[in-house]
């Protein structure tokens, strides 16, 4: 009989997780060009780690539904859920009676009314909502 321990499991999860940190990281560092060249890239993995681990607590495990929340994590700041100004989105992310992607996509059109549909990411360029590539 071959037993299969939360370790074994876990194995599986470092390479898949690694690959889409990497691609986050690349998809960040295009939206975001001109923050993420002012944070630095070890900072800008640290923020997209942050991100992924947060839309984690809040089930949001899909890969385009992680992204969507990492780019709101550099949109509008790494606790845009949190404190007055953010009531909105934590409202949105602990809603139990909704499901990962409808989480996001009611986050990216409240963030797009807030921002405005030509959202900046304070260095000039023009974000999109979600990667083209996933």
């Amino acid at each position: 009989m071959l037993l299969i321990r939360k370790r074994h499991l876990r194995a599986f999860d470092e390479p898949v997780g690694g690959r889409l940190e990497c691609r986050i990281v690349a998809h960040v560092n295009r939206a975001f060009a001109g923050l993420c060249g002012r944070l630095g890239m070890a900072e800008v993995r640290r923020q997209v780690r942050q991100g992924i681990r947060r839309a984690a607590e809040y089930g949001i495990e899909a890969e385009y539904d992680v992204c969507r929340y990492v780019d709101l994590h550099f949109a509008l700041g790494a606790d845009f859920a949190a404190g007055e100004d953010g009531r909105w989105a934590g409202e949105v992310l602990r809603d139990a009676r909704l499901g990962p992607s409808e989480k996001m996509d009611r986050l990216c059109r409240a963030a797009q009314q807030r921002k405005g549909p030509e959202a900046q990411d304070g260095g000039g360029e023009a974000r999109r909502s979600a990667p083209e590539e996933l």
